[in-house]
């Protein structure tokens, strides 16, 4: 189920809406034609600018816990949650209330949280910072 058949259903329908780019660090499966901003990036510090704006698109629901939990713990409701999102009882249910399910692991949460993402895209700002002043 598209974000575009729940939000605006008669639009998708009539295909009214031409989707230039997609906000996201990586693209949507329904939308595979569409580029994300960072693939219209004209060379690497741009491409680090462009990813470090959609970072956070990528974790729109997060569910947290808090500092200091053990790390099996951890393990135990990240793979729980994996669990819920093939459950097909979770997954008819997201279907009958119209809720877009496109999870992604812990691990890939807590990357991008940790800002892996943030790091590039000011190293990248600062190298273009550096040559403008050359």
């Amino acid at each position: 189920m598209g974000l575009l058949e729940v939000d605006a259903p008669a639009v998708a329908r009539r295909e009214k809406v031409f989707i230039l780019a997609q906000v996201g660090v990586k693209r949507n499966p329904e939308l595979p034609e569409v580029p994300t901003l960072q693939d219209l990036a004209k060379n690497a510090s741009d491409r680090a600018v462009l990813e470090f704006i959609s970072v956070d698109t990528a974790i729109s629901r997060p569910l947290v816990t808090n500092a200091g939990v053990p790390r099996e713990r951890v393990e135990a409701l990240r793979r729980a949650f994996d669990a819920t999102m093939k459950d097909a009882e979770s997954l008819a249910e997201a279907a009958r209330s119209k809720t877009d399910i496109s999870p992604m692991t812990g691990e890939e949460a807590q990357k991008i949280a940790t800002g892996d993402h943030q790091h590039a895209a000011r190293g990248a700002r600062a190298r273009q910072c550096a040559d403008r002043g050359k």
